[in-house]
């Protein structure tokens, strides 16, 4: 295995620099040659090839230099195909285990044939051309990497800077396909891309990031939130990982950590009004109130079409009992989302809260015109009728409620109170009746149908419904 990974990383090299010049700066213009001195170099040479000790490498830097730094006349320059071999012969001995001093020494014994700015020089030229080519090459990247790590000076730092450049294009092609699956849901291989990325690049934090999003989407919080203490590791001040850990924590029901993670991305990025708001949002589940309206403010301040914080800003003060505030921020989101049928329907409450109860019929029919099937603003519009005395109108609104909601159990008991007060007797025991079946320990359930009864003329029945009502109301 470790043979085919040279082969390829040597035609690497060989297609790189195929048909390249020698490297600026060495004159190739060599003495010339002494034909006596040839022989007798070559004899030499011939003598070396049959002794065994010939081939063995320099231990001590009085050792004699290596027989490669010699040709018929001089010291020979090195030129492409020299650099070649020799970077492989280098690789190659730090995969078996060269440390600094042995890679030190490797360059010193030859440093008559290419000086450390050569060798630099050269490296620079590789790196240019193996950066430029579309072929993988992260076993190449992973070596160049390790020769940075040993300190050899400036070659060593110019090499681990051409192997992370690698590293990060391999792992950058992984993230942009998990990128391009998390686009169109496909969740499982989207994370299989992010580790792929991990894998190549283990400090790539937003690969980190984007995993955690990945695992969130697929349920795995506890995992999701791993993956973002990962990310903040490597990038502390990553905003989006900090918000997206306290979604995380959020969602876990872990609050105050979640707020602790908010606070931390406010931190890096002050003007983030969704970290604003989903701060606000759990310092009202908290209930911290107060803070929690700052939380939105500030959200509206950064984001001041932001309707969804306008009406959770409602939410908040009409719980602190600022009706009319609260209104005039429900009236806030409905202006930047007209359609926002949850914040028309919570506009009808505080409208019935504070009397204006034909305003407040508006709003749900505003709703239900938006949203016909909305179970919620039927049932609202008949208690809003009710409370103004159009019981008969309040019937079909009812009606309505529990053809959406079968088992909207309220609906059930104000239908039956609205027919009641209207004399349709038999339709309100029904009524009653339904609610029963839905919540049969609802006392008052139980009380109304033994009020009907009683109406009714049925004496037992309606004793007895009395009775489970002091039954019920007695625990």
């Amino acid at each position: 295995m470790l043979g085919r990974i040279w082969l390829t990383i040597l035609r690497l090299f060989r297609r790189l620099f195929a048909g390249r010049t020698p490297p600026a700066g060495r004159e190739q213009n060599f003495p010339p040659v002494d034909k006596k001195a040839g022989e007798a170099g070559e004899a030499s040479r011939r003598a070396s090839r049959r002794s065994p000790s010939a081939n063995l490498s320099p231990t001590s830097e009085s050792s004699p230099p290596p027989p490669d730094l010699f040709f018929d006349g001089g010291v020979k320059p090195l030129d492409n195909a020299d650099y070649e071999n020799l970077f492989i012969q280098l690789l190659s001995g730090i995969e078996h285990g060269w440390q600094s001093p042995r890679v030190v020494r490797f360059f010193d014994e030859r440093k008559e044939r290419a000086t450390e700015s050569e060798w630099v020089a050269w490296l620079r030229r590789f790196g240019e051309r193996v950066l430029a080519s579309p072929t993988p090459n992260l076993e190449l990247a992973q070596k160049l990497v390790r020769l940075g790590k040993l300190g050899v000076g400036e070659i060593g730092d110019v090499a681990e800077e051409i192997g992370s450049s690698l590293l990060g294009r391999e792992a950058e092609t992984w993230f942009n396909q998990g990128y391009q699956q998390s686009m169109t849901g496909d969740w499982l291989a989207a994370l299989a891309s992010w580790d792929k990325a991990i894998a190549i690049k283990s400090n790539y934090h937003e690969a980190w990031s984007n995993r955690g999003l990945t695992l969130a989407n697929l349920g795995r919080l506890e995992e999701a939130i791993a993956s973002f203490n990962r990310a903040i590791e490597f990038q502390p001040n990553s905003h989006q990982a900090w918000f997206s850990r306290g979604v995380a924590l959020t969602d876990l029901g872990r609050l105050e950590t979640a707020l602790a993670s908010y606070d931390k991305a406010l931190e890096f990025q002050l003007e983030d009004y969704q970290s604003w708001y989903n701060r606000g949002n759990v310092l009202a589940k908290l209930g911290q109130l107060a803070k929690a309206l700052d939380s939105f403010d500030k959200a509206i301040e950064f984001q001041p079409d932001y309707y969804q914080a306008w009406f959770n800003r409602g939410l908040v003060l009409r719980t602190l009992g600022d009706l009319e505030a609260a209104l005039a921020s429900y009236n806030k989101a409905l202006e930047f989302q007209p359609d926002y049928c949850q914040a028309w329907i919570n506009r009808g409450g505080v409208l019935r809260n504070l009397g204006r109860l034909e305003e407040a019929l508006a709003s749900y029919d505003r709703v239900i015109e938006l949203q016909p099937d909305y179970y919620q603003a039927f049932y609202n519009r008949a208690v809003t009728l009710a409370e103004l005395g159009r019981l008969a109108e309040a019937i079909p609104s009812f009606d309505r409620a529990v053809e959406f909601q079968p088992d909207y159990y309220q609906a059930w008991f104000n239908r039956g109170v609205a027919l009641a007060d209207l004399e349709q007797l038999e339709a309100a025991l029904a009524s009653y009746d339904k609610v029963i079946e839905l919540q049969p320990n609802f006392h008052e359930a139980w009380k109304n149908r033994g009020t009907v009864l009683e109406k009714l003329g049925r004496l037992t029945e309606a004793l007895a419904s009395f009775d489970r009502a002091i039954e019920l109301q007695s625990y």
